[in-house]
């Protein structure tokens, strides 16, 4: 027990009890953020970065986005930013493309958005899911389903 001696009268106990509030924190924290990601006012695109950045990094990102994403989207309200045009001088908006799709548009619309080959972001999003544990991709995946709007 010399391991625990310098903890006080408490040891083992308190710290664990210590730990557990600590976690409760961390997850009540997470899904507030992306509770509060969801029903934001930020573009679709920007939403959907936010919330893979909250459920890959979950301590971290929620505290980014709480930080960073607030002040960012009133800066660029007070600025009035210019939407962003692709390569043909049209607005670039973040939507699933159904046309092209093969779960629920989601890589597809991506791949538009970025102007990139849908098979190529399709086979990223599989490596990314296969080695974070399969759950943030899946999550994710469904997350951008229910936010991105069909074209």
């Amino acid at each position: 027990m010399a391991l625990f001696e310098g903890f006080g009268l408490l040891g083992f106990p308190f710290l664990m009890l210590s730990f557990l509030v600590f976690l409760v924190f961390v997850v009540i924290l997470w899904i507030w953020a992306i509770v509060d990601c969801v029903g934001s006012s930020l573009k679709t695109e920007e939403k959907l970065l936010w919330i893979i950045l909250v459920i890959l990094v979950p301590f971290i990102g929620a505290l980014l986005y709480f930080i960073l994403a607030k002040r960012l989207s009133k800066e660029a309200s007070e600025k009035g930013a210019s939407p962003k045009r692709s390569r043909r001088g049209k607005q670039k908006v973040l939507v699933r493309d159904t046309s092209n799709a093969v779960i629920a548009g989601v890589c597809s619309g991506l791949a538009r958005y970025l102007d990139a080959d849908p098979v190529l972001i399709r086979l990223i999003w599989v490596v990314v899911t296969i080695f974070t544990g399969f759950w943030p991709g899946i999550v994710i995946y469904l997350i951008a389903w229910a936010i991105m709007p069909e074209r």
